[in-house]
């Protein structure tokens, strides 16, 4: 009987790792029959740990109190965390806090995501071997990341903790790749982009959301898109950034996190709205059309690390060619240079033989 409540209670913090792709709306629905459950049987622990996972879950979809917090009209954390303290719920303690520094990091809210990662790094030591480990292994590293821009002492101590948690992760990643791979692979360009080798950050963030669209968690993408995106936009490549984002902000909506698209509007609409000619469309699959958001995300990446290894021109041209047939699927395509107020073609690809450059004489 207890092995069943336990299963329960699991349940209902994990229904999105039964199935990555559902929804959130979706989520809380069917999360809400599992704390039914749990309350009626009166599981304390396990309704305590679960309803602190389904207060996460509306806090994305902006239904809670304020933007990083879990509480509402039902809801107190405060009350929550004191309860579990009272009660010994080690836990719970672990639980809580993971989800703080979560909510609080998706909402850009550092300096508490900070607070929260310090406070349950005890805690989360009791959830060893559990799916919780690696939330706060992805949580805790992200958390620890937004601290490259402090004082020598802070990077030393935030670089020590990344690393426990991207070789941890990187373990995870070699025994179940379909699972982790997307998650190291972010992790990695966190890392680059902590030490500043731009380039390999570019790559790996290019393979982080490749891995993470072959996994269909719309979470997980949407989270790789934005910080990709936020990426560029440190280093001013805002073109890039732009295609990213809009890529982060179709797959939260999709995914029913109204909270964060709002937010995601509030912070960053007018880079969202930047040439009006480019809609915004649902996500779809890998295999997106040459006018998706997906499509245009990764050619924009790709291109510029073709750009920044090659330096004859026609060896870069057949690069950026090969690079959006393969993105578009296509099978032929054209490349056109704009020079002085003209349009040349320069170009032809195709996907079965060389690439044919157009001579132009000056």
């Amino acid at each position: 009987s207890s092995g069943d409540w336990l299963y329960v209670s699991f349940a209902a913090g994990f229904i999105n790792l039964w199935n990555p792709e559902l929804d959130l709306k979706s989520l809380v629905a069917e999360n809400e029959h599992y704390l039914s459950l749990l309350e009626r049987a009166n599981v304390e622990t396990g309704f305590l740990s679960g309803r602190t996972n389904h207060q996460k879950w509306l806090a994305y979809r902006g239904l809670t109190r304020e933007r990083g917090s879990l509480s509402d009209g039902e809801y107190d954390e405060d009350a929550i965390l004191q309860r579990i303290v009272d009660i010994e719920y080690e836990s719970g303690v672990g639980i809580f806090h993971l989800n703080k520094m979560e909510i609080c990091f998706t909402y850009e809210l550092f300096e508490k995501a900070r607070y929260h990662r310090m406070h349950g790094d005890a805690s989360i030591q009791a959830l060893a071997g559990s799916p919780y480990l690696v939330s706060w292994s992805l949580f805790s590293f992200l958390t620890d990341a937004t601290l490259m821009d402090g004082n020598a002492v802070e990077r030393r101590g935030a670089l020590r903790r990344m690393r426990r948690e991207f070789h941890r992760m990187k373990r995870w990643a070699d025994h179940n790749p379909h699972n982790f791979l997307h998650l190291k692979l972010l992790m990695e360009a966190e890392l680059a982009k902590f030490r500043r080798r731009y380039f390999d950050a570019v790559n790996l963030y290019n393979r982080a959301i490749e891995s993470a669209l072959d996994y269909r968690n719309l979470h997980h993408t949407a989270l790789i898109y934005e910080l990709a995106a936020r990426f560029h936009l440190r280093y001013g490549v805002n073109h890039a950034a732009r295609e990213l984002l809009r890529s982060a902000y179709n797959h939260y909506r999709v995914w029913g996190a109204t909270g964060k698209v709002s937010q995601l509007e509030e912070y960053y609409g007018g880079l969202l709205l930047e040439d009006e000619k480019a809609v915004l469309v649902a996500p779809s699959s890998r295999s997106s059309g040459s006018g998706s958001i997906a499509f245009e995300s990764l050619t924009l990446i790709k291109a510029s690390m073709a750009i920044s290894s090659e330096i004859v021109l026609e060896r870069l041209l057949d690069r950026l060619i090969q690079i959006s047939l393969e993105n578009a699927g296509a099978d032929r395509g054209i490349m056109f240079l704009v020079r002085g107020g003209s349009i040349f073609q320069v170009a032809t690809g195709f996907a079965d033989r060389p690439t044919e450059m157009v001579d132009h004489q000056d």
